[in-house]
């Protein structure tokens, strides 16, 4: 049963200059890879305050890619523009089509569809 699920997808390439790579590894002292490990949405309704100065500057609605989880409060994320920086991890809610990360225990992962 578990074989009839699609494998997912592969983490979003970021192509990025070398010499960018470089200044925001040391900016938030990030040595892990520049890959997208979600798509989010920042909340419609959520309340956004002046950001730190190592925040990213976000609006209602704005769509961003998940670089690094490792901070249970603030996400390490990019826009659409290419920026990077912190999110509030409150801030963020998952898109409906990223459903594979709550996918750990496939064993566990029922059909609704079954009569029994």
């Amino acid at each position: 049963m578990v074989d009839e699920f699609p494998p997912p997808p592969p983490p979003l390439e970021i192509s990025i200059d070398p010499k960018v790579e470089k200044e925001i590894r040391k900016k938030f002292k990030y040595d892990g890879p520049l890959q997208a490990q979600h798509v989010m949405m920042v909340d419609p309704n959520c309340i956004i305050k002046k950001p730190g100065a190592k925040d990213l500057l976000v609006t209602q609605g704005d769509i961003v890619h998940v670089i690094d989880t490792t901070n249970s409060k603030k996400y390490l994320c990019r826009n659409s523009f290419g920026k990077y920086g912190y999110v509030p991890a409150a801030f963020l809610l998952q898109m409906e089509g990223d459903i594979y990360d709550d996918v750990e225990y496939p064993d566990e992962v029922y059909d609704n569809d079954d009569p029994n």
